[in-house]
């Protein structure tokens, strides 16, 4: 890094921030989109390494949430994912704190 003065430090410091601001604009973007993206039979199965008949039976009992056109089965990710959370169970530590 070149030698800055004490009257330059103001410029440097908004310049500083202002990339800070982009950076974050495109993580936010980034994980917003990828959140979204429906994933085929495939990826799913290979997101949560399974089988794929262990994904069409969650899907026949309607376990998983999917969508389906015509033969092809469709996963949203953000689904998936909150599908995984929701079969979280508390650690002993979280149930101590509980009781």
């Amino acid at each position: 890094m070149e030698n800055v003065t004490f009257n330059e430090l103001p410029a440097l410091v908004g310049r500083l921030c202002s990339q800070i601001d982009r950076i974050e604009s495109l993580l936010i973007n980034k994980s917003g989109s990828e959140s979204d993206k429906f994933m085929t039979l495939r990826e799913v199965a290979e997101y949560l390494h399974l089988s794929y008949a262990s994904i069409y039976r969650l899907t026949s009992n309607r376990l998983i949430p999917f969508s389906k056109q015509g033969k092809k089965l469709y996963f949203l990710k953000s689904d998936v994912d909150e599908w995984l959370k929701s079969g979280r169970r508390a650690t002993v530590n979280e149930l101590k704190e509980v009781l």
